[in-house]
């Protein structure tokens, strides 16, 4: 029950480290942003965002499973 304890821990950790990761490279990259165009919006803004989201997805996921499992 402990080792369950400790892995859920340490994933409700990892997806605090990928919110705060990805809330600062919106703010650092802000006036970045605004200065260029549409289409490369998509690869300086909608990449990393996705990438992100796919591991916040894969974090939660674990997460429910190690509770359910256990």
């Amino acid at each position: 029950m402990k080792n369950k304890k400790t892995i859920l821990l340490v994933i409700k950790v990892a997806i605090g480290f990928v919110l705060f990761a990805a809330l600062m490279q919106f703010y650092l990259s802000y006036d970045f942003y605004m200065d260029i165009e549409s289409e490369d919006l998509l690869i300086y803004l909608v990449m990393p965002a996705t990438i992100y989201l796919i591991i916040l997805v894969g974090l939660i996921t674990s997460c429910f499973i190690i509770k359910k499992k256990y």
